[in-house]
């Protein structure tokens, strides 16, 4: 990355992008990695247990276990529509900050018409992969999807619950708006498929009930990226034209952070949904919990280690470009013919 950036003028186009894109396959691998951690805890594979000890081990069984595919492949498109939407929030700040600069305001509203482009294709292959998610909650972890649904009996022609708050006493969701059948044709497909509600399980077996909120909010945030996307793209290349009102710039500017938001809410509603297990059916996380006296502090300390790396790097970037303006690299490159901003 600092090849990418600091030697901007000293290595080719090329160059420069070899090495962003070793920067891409780099983050993209540990991505996988990591969240294959997660996909084995949620769907462990590659051993048995007998007598209390483990046999059989198989560690590419376990690796390859049957989320892995699915969860990796999640993973690596929401980061990408991250990523897409962060930079259409830049682009989209900096066309509101520059608008009396036509030179300026065209090259952000080339960079934010690439990120709708780039962010509304991975939104909805985000929503695709959600499907397929689903039907593997369904058939690994039943409860987690009926949590995520605030689902307690079992049923075919399940719906779907949008928004509202999973009320344990009532076991119904409140307030919530709810799409007939839907839920089971997320799980399987089919109208017919029976969903199995949390009352077939022992309660201590139950995910807490607020990741239904999480879920929602993940979905909701989704959702809104694909429209703002095809929103875009209609206004701008379909109807011709070339400003967006303030209402749109405004919610390009939100994109970003919702984006990010969503990715958090993902990832708590994948962890606490796996609760009370640290391995599914295996390994619960009251036998494992550490009994340190340390965890505050040395939360407290990460914290502050990442605040710390987070105010460097963008006092950096400022820096960077306080000195490096983007209309003295407009200037640069007009004058040798090697760059469009139409």
């Amino acid at each position: 990355m600092s090849i990418y950036v600091y030697a901007a003028d000293r290595i080719s186009p090329k160059m420069r992008i070899l090495s962003v894109s070793l920067v891409l396959l780099g983050a993209s691998a540990s991505a996988v990695l990591i969240t294959n951690v997660h996909a084995f805890e949620g769907t462990p594979a590659g051993f048995r247990i007998e007598n209390g000890e483990i046999a059989d081990v198989d560690p590419w069984a376990a690796f390859f276990n049957p989320s892995f595919f699915i969860s990796a492949a999640h993973v690596a498109v929401s980061a990408y529509m991250t990523g897409a939407f962060m930079i259409c929030s830049i682009s989209a700040f900096n066309m509101l900050k520059h608008r009396k600069n036509q030179r300026v305001l065209r090259f952000h509203r080339k960079a934010l018409m690439l990120s709708l482009a780039i962010g509304g294709i991975f939104s909805l292959l985000t929503a695709l992969n959600g499907h397929e998610s689903a039907q593997m909650l369904h058939e690994y972890q039943p409860e987690k999807l009926a949590a995520a649904e605030g689902l307690f009996e079992t049923q075919d022609y399940a719906p779907l619950a949008i928004g509202g708050f999973t009320d344990k006493e009532t076991q119904e969701i409140k307030y919530a708006i709810e799409i007939p059948w839907a839920l089971s044709f997320l799980a399987g497909n089919s109208f017919e498929t029976v969903v199995v509600g949390l009352n077939d399980f022992p309660e201590e077996y139950w995910p807490p009930l607020f990741v239904h909120t999480l879920f929602n909010g993940m979905v909701l945030i989704g959702s809104f990226l694909i429209f703002l996307s095809m929103a875009g793209f209609v206004w701008n290349k379909l109807l011709k034209k070339p400003n967006f009102p303030k209402p749109f710039m405004y919610a390009f500017v939100i994109a970003g952070p919702l984006a990010l938001l969503s990715i958090e809410f993902g990832w708590i509603f994948a962890c606490t949904g796996r609760q009370p297990w640290v391995i599914y059916r295996v390994l619960t996380t009251a036998e494992v919990v550490t009994g340190s006296s340390q965890i505050g502090l040395l939360f407290i300390l990460f914290t502050l280690i990442y605040v710390i790396l987070a105010v460097a790097v963008l006092l950096v970037l400022k820096y960077y470009f306080k000195r490096h303006p983007v209309e003295n690299e407009l200037e640069t490159e007009a004058s040798r013919g090697s760059i469009s901003i139409y």
